[in-house]
């Protein structure tokens, strides 16, 4: 029999943070690494792999010597760079746009330093892999996929043993070389290795198939370590004590090497389509507030590089490229798999918090900077004014319309709705002097006798801005007949008629006027608890979550408000020692529902889910991923998704939309999401249970997210799912403004965009300094032909997307070049 080729990959699996906080991780990176270069000293077969461009970083600005002589023997070929990522991250909870950003500073960084950039994706430890995983690792410069969870014996089943190449085919297409390891990342090369690759040898006969390369890696992690001299020396032993395998000292490139060679010869690996799940579902619904703060740095920086390119092109700001960078770094670092987890220890998250902190506060600024930079170049100039006779907190002279600018971070025309700070507001106008409805609402102020805001809707520009007038003197404007009819347990407009049901607080009825449809069926938005008191914070070996325990009950309901904008009702219930308050917001013309989520949460080893119940029969739930969307049966497994959600049937669906939220499950047409869950710090084996009073339990206190209803005939492909949870994401801002001469017009748009369901993810200044750049990517499953126009840039950008195709472009002038996310040439 053929021997059967070992590759036996050197490295060490390095948590930066987990049971332990980023500084312990930081001197283990150090301690590692030394020790690595002392092996390859010792032993001259001998070759090492690390993935993280953080991990080079770091070492590079504090230990210059030792990035020195990592640097030599990368040029030796005795240190192999992996991963292309700055660090190994969660594969379900980044967006499509961090992982471009994860390949753009990494490969960048490599590059720069080493003068290669890393071949082979790595992530051995993350708990899941998205369906667009093969395209986004392709394009960031990836030619092969290493990965170790799940576990296929416990976890799935595929038709051929672990550490065999398969190829991973993603949901746009894309296919990728892929390895899950033998086993585990860790490998001692004891006696039990032997037995393992004994066990695939037997296993491939069995089944009639042969592979040209077994994937192996071997050294102590977690905390760090690396290979030992006692592994060498056993690999060396087996080497000359073993005759049925070939072992190699090798690394990821010469495993996919091998593998090459062998197509070549005619090998044809098994396929695996769609994404590589599951393990730890309860990943997905631990620690909402790093999760949620995720969500904002990712949506604000990139608002904020969108804005200030388009003020850079009216107004000549300055792009800060190192700024963004390295926000960018600190939500990228954030992403790593025991943070987006939620599964490190407590005092870890206090470090993840201050960095969140930096980023977005990083990200607030240039967008600030940049918008107002772009505001102050309007002409709102109006006749001489007294100052006075202005208003303390609105510029406004007796007669005259104070000006609030909105800027639209989309690339389609949006209507949003606007809250000034103000309460004294008789009149709103448009751009084009056009009366626009407005509502009194209540403030965050209680500051005396005024205690209210004004809201209005606004139509904003794609990639642009309106000007709005408000006026706080002159004749009231007329109203006119409500478009709202709202009373205590109904919200209702020309679209849509909620009705909460008194009894229970639940939605009783969505119905959808123009087709006469009904989307509710067995109540909405029930607030669920259930018992996860076997669980540990990972959920190992569970994966459906749904033993309902009790539910919150006496429900309280206040019609909140009613106006000419918008109605509110709030619904309050309580489980025990907690409270839910749930607040339902219908506006004029809208064809959703909004709801303003606060949990008083006080439970521990139990989980609250929102459920939904719908009319949708013989439906599939739809989650949305990385830059696309993937097909599930309704079975009741819990689900990682991103920004949405929605069970369909191609008759009938409803999406729920969230703005912090990543856990969700579908099982006959009831499509449920976990609002929180209660589970113990970093409870790896269950400890937490015993509960001795002295164990730390997430959750616990006040959180909130916001969550929005879109009910639909036919697919979330033709009813702007999609763009709707973008708007909730990355909302429009508004700037009040002052009278000024300007060059600037009261309304512009930066772009035209021709193309059903193509989402513009990034507009950018490049990294060199040559031109801009533009990613986006079709959201919908199908081909489309799009058009993409920059006004202020000059360019048109003409290509056919197929379904799910993320593309990029460089634009330097009148020149438009595709580019991958490293920004070079294809």
């Amino acid at each position: 029999m053929k021997k059967m080729c070992v590759h036996l990959t050197g490295s060490a699996h390095i948590d930066p943070i987990w049971l332990w906080r980023w500084q312990e991780g930081y001197a283990e990176i150090k301690a590692t690494f030394k020790s690595a270069l002392d092996r390859i000293e010792q032993f001259d077969e001998f070759v090492f792999t690390s993935a993280c461009a953080c991990y080079y970083n770091w070492v590079e600005h504090n230990c210059p010597e030792l990035f020195e002589a990592i640097r030599a023997q990368v040029a030796a070929g005795r240190w192999i760079i992996a991963g292309g990522w700055w660090i190994q991250p969660d594969c379900n909870v980044p967006s499509g746009e961090s992982f471009a950003r994860q390949a753009l500073y990494s490969q960048r960084y490599f590059e720069s330093r080493f003068g290669k950039r890393a071949e082979i994706g790595y992530c051995v430890d993350s708990f899941g892999h998205n369906g667009n995983l093969p395209q986004l690792l392709k394009k960031g410069g990836m030619r092969g996929y290493v990965y170790m969870r799940p576990d296929s014996k416990k976890e799935h089943s595929y038709p051929f043993p672990d550490g065999m190449p398969f190829d991973w085919e993603g949901i746009d297409g894309t296919v990728m070389p892929t390895c899950r390891l033998m086993d585990d990342y860790n490998q001692q090369m004891g006696e039990n290795t032997a037995k393992q690759l004994y066990g695939i040898r037997d296993a491939l006969s069995a089944a009639g198939m042969e592979t040209p390369a077994v994937g192996v890696n071997y050294g102590v992690g977690n905390h760090g370590g690396g290979p030992t001299v006692k592994n060498i020396e056993r690999i060396r032993a087996l080497q000359t004590e073993n005759e049925d395998f070939e072992f190699i000292f090798s690394s990821p490139n010469g495993y996919f090497d091998a593998v090459e060679a062998a197509r070549a010869e005619g090998f044809v690996p098994p396929r695996v389509k769609g994404d590589l799940q599951h393990h730890a579902s309860g990943c997905y619904s631990t620690h909402s507030e790093s999760k949620m703060a995720n969500r904002r740095a990712e949506n604000r920086l990139q608002s904020a590089e969108k804005c200030a390119v388009l003020s850079a092109a009216l107004t000549g700001f300055r792009y800060d490229c190192a700024r963004f960078e390295r926000a960018w770094q600190k939500v990228l670092f954030n992403q790593f798999h025991d943070v987006m987890g939620g599964c490190s220890i407590r005092s870890a998250f206090d470090d993840v918090r201050e960095s969140h902190g930096e980023a977005l506060h990083i990200a607030a600024e240039e967008y600030n900077s940049a918008l107002q930079r772009i505001t102050w170049a309007i002409n709102t100039e109006g006749p001489a004014v007294d100052m006075g006779k202005c208003d303390g907190r609105l510029w406004a002279a007796e007669g005259l319309g104070a000006p609030v600018v909105v800027f639209n971070p989309h690339a389609w025309e949006i209507e949003t709705p606007v809250r000034v700070n103000h309460s004294r507001i008789v009149r709103v106008t448009d751009a084009k002097g056009r009366d626009l409805p407005f509502q009194k609402v209540r403030a965050e102020r209680t500051d005396g006798d005024d205690k209210e805001d004004t809201v209005f809707i606004a139509r904003v520009p794609a990639l642009g801005y309106t000007v709005c007038w408000v006026f706080l003197q002159g004749e009231a404007q007329p109203q006119g007949s409500l478009p709202l009819d709202a009373t205590e347990t109904t919200l209702e407009n020309e679209k849509l008629r909620l009705t909460i049901d008194p009894a229970t607080g639940d939605i009783q009825s969505l119905y959808l006027k123009d087709a006469g449809t009904e989307l509710i069926l067995g109540g909405a938005a029930r607030p669920l608890v259930l018992d996860e008191s076997d669980l540990d914070t990972w959920g190992h070996g569970v994966f459906t979550f749904d033993r309902v325990i009790g539910r919150f009950e006496q429900p309280e309901i206040t019609l909140v408000e009613r106006g000419p904008v918008r109605a509110k009702i709030a619904v309050r219930t309580r489980y025990e020692k907690s409270e839910l308050l749930q607040t339902y917001t219908l506006y004029a013309g809208a064809d959703q529902v909004e709801c303003e989520c606060r949990v008083f949460w006080h439970e521990t080893h139990k989980m609250l889910k929102l459920a939904f119940g719908t009319a949708v029969e013989d439906g599939e739930a739809v989650y949305a991923i990385a830059g696309g969307s993937i097909r599930k049966p309704c079975d009741g497994c819990e689900e990682p998704a991103q920004n949405w959600a929605a069970v369909e049937n191609g008759k009938i669906g409803l999406a729920v939309l969230n703005n912090g939220r990543y856990s969700y499950s579908c099982k006959d047409g009831e499509l449920r999401i976990v609002a929180v869950r209660g589970a113990g710090f970093a409870d790896h084996y269950g400890f937490a249970r015993t509960n001795d009073g002295l164990c730390r339990f997430m959750e616990q206190g006040e959180s909130e997210f916001t969550y929005v209803l879109r009910p639909y005939t036919g697919s979330f492909a033709k009813n702007r799912v999609v763009e709707m949870a973008e708007l909730l994401n990355a909302p429009a801002v508004s700037v009040n403004e002052t009278y000024h001469k300007g060059p600037l017009p009261l309304e512009y748009s930066g772009i035209e965009l021709c193309g059903d369901g193509i989402v513009l993810s990034a507009l950018k200044a490049a990294e060199d300094g040559q031109g801009l750049i533009l990613r986006a990517w079709e959201s919908r499953g199908e081909r489309v032909p799009a058009c993409i126009k920059l006004s202020f840039a000059g360019a048109e950008i003409r290509r056919e997307f197929g379904p799910y195709e993320v593309c990029t472009f460089r634009i330097d002038g009148d020149t438009v070049t595709e580019t991958d996310f490293v920004e070079t040439k294809l």
